[in-house]
């Protein structure tokens, strides 16, 4: 069995990371998985640096994302679902919600992930600010 997923991030949109730590001036925050090979790191890393400066991310803070709906990025997932289909390769995507999952797995797509690091990495940095508030 074979498996294709398209990473959109760095390939059809930017490295969400980079614009963040440019964004912030905050060099560390835009190593990715080539600066810090082992993701598990890279996301302890990234929380520490959020936790300590405060920041907290939500989707509107990073531009289009994921969940895409304009015509030129639907089209080119569907031309490689179509190919991934002729080579009976499995294909995935990750999604940043319920309902454009479901869209995905309407359009043929066999694997989807609901969420994102982003969004781990804002819920985690809050719990943590927020547990902070709640001891001092």
């Amino acid at each position: 069995m074979e498996i294709v997923c398209l990473d959109m991030e760095g390939t059809l949109t930017e490295e969400i990371w980079e614009k963040v730590a440019h964004d912030t001036g905050i060099e560390d925050l835009g190593k990715t998985t080539r600066d810090i090979p082992s993701y598990e790191d890279l996301l302890d890393m990234r929380i520490e640096i959020m936790s300590k400066e405060g920041i907290g991310l939500s989707d509107g803070d990073l531009g289009p994302g994921m969940d895409r709906t304009e015509d030129q990025v639907v089209d080119a997932f569907k031309r490689i679902l179509d190919e991934a289909n002729k080579a009976n390769i499995l294909s995935g995507i990750h999604c940043a919600s319920p309902e454009y999952a479901a869209k995905a797995i309407k359009w043929g797509f066999d694997l989807v992930t609901v969420n994102s690091d982003v969004k781990l990495l804002s819920e985690m940095a809050n719990q943590v600010v927020n547990q902070t508030r709640k001891l001092i």
